[in-house]
């Protein structure tokens, strides 16, 4: 069986009896099953479909990232050839482009040495309300903090897949 929670509604039910109730459980399941039945086969499609690019366009990828790189090692190898950081072809342009990244031996080795130099802008830090040990406070407490309790019955309900299947 499925745990199902839905968020409270306003307008009048339809259902007059138990019997009704159970009515919509059973079309509730059965509708599920249907959905289900698409997804699986929508799923299936779209593997078959990736499997078909993936055989069709998997060794022009493969070309082409082999012309990327014998591109790059020629680029590099006659660099001194380019207008400054690159060069204007017939076809497009190739060059280097200067790139700058720190590089973080030990993360928790970095940020000790940030404190202690007193480097706090170079660390993010993201504050959120702990709402579990918020949980333990008291109304008072809440209140103060400027927030409250909110204690509310949830509607749930679960569905037999197994009386669901026997009766489609």
């Amino acid at each position: 069986m499925a745990r199902v929670s839905v968020k409270a509604v306003q307008q009048r039910s339809t259902l007059q009896s138990w019997e009704d109730v159970d009515q919509a459980l059973r079309q509730y399941g059965e509708l599920t099953l249907e959905i289900e039945a698409l997804e699986a086969e929508y799923t299936r499609r779209i593997n078959q479909l990736r499997e078909e690019l993936e055989a069709k366009a998997g060794p022009l990828v493969q070309t082409r990232n082999q012309l990327a790189k014998e591109m790059e090692q020629f680029v590099r190898h006659r660099w001194d050839e380019l207008d400054g950081r690159s060069r204007q072809l017939t076809h497009g342009e190739v060059g280097l482009r200067r790139a700058t990244s720190i590089v973080i031996r030990k993360v928790a080795d970095t940020l000790a040495a940030l404190k202690e130099r007193g480097l706090h802008h170079c660390i993010n830090v993201k504050e959120t309300p702990n709402k579990d040990v918020m949980a333990q406070l008291t109304d008072e407490e809440l209140k103060a903090v400027g927030a409250r309790r909110k204690i509310e019955d949830v509607f749930w309900f679960d569905w037999n897949r197994e009386s669901v299947s026997k009766s489609a």
